[in-house]
């Protein structure tokens, strides 16, 4: 049976499925104005009961379901072929005035595919007799379309699949192999509310672009205009002194690139020219000069700190009041002294100029032995001046006591006279 309808509603496509001894699958049939195509179930067999039930629905996009077009032959419960539309897919936008592939995969579990017929809504197209079935959809007009791709198999058993594709005028369409005479302030792809725009591989958002224009790669909520939360690598032209391989920024923001091999090491990088800032490959800091000479941090100017923590491997100089310490007599401290021009251990004049500088935690506990042996000096001292006082104390009691007992026989030689 076939059948037409002037309804006004949209009941293209309507979706006939029968149940017997078995569900046998769908097809899908377009009555509008439909004089020639029908539905086809064939070998079909009743339930236990004895009965076969045919549905008739309508699929997304379609308003009214209408019965046409179906014919039912009695036979045995083979299940029906199983098609697949592989190209175009689902929703696809396609460009118009071009030759486009339609492709399907067909297979029965009993018997074998026959054909698979191919249709653009209610217009055969083609059909394809061996796999991969494929038929040609030449130079499609704008507009919307449901493909229809059909398998039928040795035992006269069909199936249908479908599917919803739209074809756009070249003026608009985006081509995935390049565009011309785009007009970025009308052509463009993203969208147009307050939603982020998403990017997915494998169907997983990789990358989007904020309402506010923030680019996250890894976060579907960057807080910069450009917010990752995994590595970023740059890589440059390792040979040309004018590409760069690492990124730096300035006080304004702007990034810059320093090139490795204009430093004669391709293992470290420059950030500015000349004397700018280097880090090498042995994770050495220069600031003020292209050569840390081996040292962790070389500066080649002032510098200010608000704290600085020297830490040192070296004997903290307690020992010096510890008892059995050694403490140079002051006679022969004046001898080195009057020799040497400079303490005992601590670094001469000649010798900070051999060593171009100054190991300030070996000379911290240096001078911190001085100041510890100064003031074990100074306690000496003190107790020497406290025995000289004392002495002195009691010689001006002794002389007291002489000026007293000379008062006296002064007096008993005026009283005899």
């Amino acid at each position: 049976m076939t059948g037409s309808s002037t309804s006004g509603r949209i009941i293209n496509p309507t979706r006939y499925t029968v149940a017997g001894a078995t569900v046998y699958g769908y097809i899908d049939i377009y009555p509008d104005h439909n004089t020639a195509s029908g539905a086809t179930f064939n070998n079909i067999a009743p339930d236990s009961t004895g009965k076969i039930k045919v549905f008739i629905n309508t699929v997304m996009g379609t308003e009214v379901a209408d019965i046409c077009g179906i014919q039912i032959t009695e036979g045995h419960t083979n299940p029906p072929p199983v098609v697949t539309i592989t190209n175009p897919s689902n929703g696809e936008v396609l460009a118009e005035d071009g030759n486009i592939t339609l492709a399907a995969t067909a297979s029965v579990s009993t018997g074998s595919i026959v054909k698979v017929e191919f249709f653009i809504d209610t217009l055969k197209i083609g059909e394809s007799t061996t796999a991969p079935y494929t038929a040609t959809w030449t130079n499609p007009d704008e507009g919307h379309y449901t493909i229809i791709a059909t398998a039928v198999d040795n035992s006269g058993n069909s199936n249908s699949t479908s599917i919803h594709v739209s074809v756009e005028s070249l003026s608009s369409f985006w081509s995935m192999t390049g565009n011309i005479a785009m007009d970025p302030s009308i052509n463009f792809i993203g969208n147009v509310d307050s939603v982020r725009l998403a990017f997915r591989t494998k169907n997983i958002e990789r990358m989007n672009i904020s309402p506010i224009g923030n680019v996250g790669i890894g976060t579907i909520a960057p807080t910069a205009q450009l917010h990752t939360t995994g590595s970023v690598r740059l890589a440059g032209i390792t040979n040309d002194s004018t590409k760069t391989r690492v990124v730096v920024s300035d006080s304004s923001g702007n990034l810059f690139y320093r090139n490795v091999s204009s430093l004669g090491n391709p293992n470290r990088w420059q950030y500015n020219t000349g004397t700018g800032t280097v880090y090498d490959s042995a994770d050495n800091i220069a600031i003020g000069t292209s050569n840390p000479q081996g040292y962790k941090l070389a500066v080649n100017g002032t510098a200010i700190f608000t704290k600085v923590k020297v830490k040192t491997a070296g004997t903290w100089p307690d020992y010096v009041f510890k008892k059995g310490y050694q403490l140079p007599g002051l006679p022969e401290l004046e001898q080195y002294l009057a020799k040497y021009h400079h303490l005992p251990g601590i670094l001469s004049e000649t010798e900070i100029q051999k060593i171009d500088g100054l190991d300030m935690g070996e000379q911290q506990m240096a001078l911190l032995q001085k100041i510890e042996e100064l003031t074990l000096y100074l306690i000496e001292e003190n107790k020497k001046l406290k025995e000289q006082n004392r002495q002195l104390e009691e010689q001006n009691k002794r002389l007291d006591q002489q000026q007293q007992q000379i008062e006296e026989l002064k007096k008993l030689i005026q009283a005899k006279k």
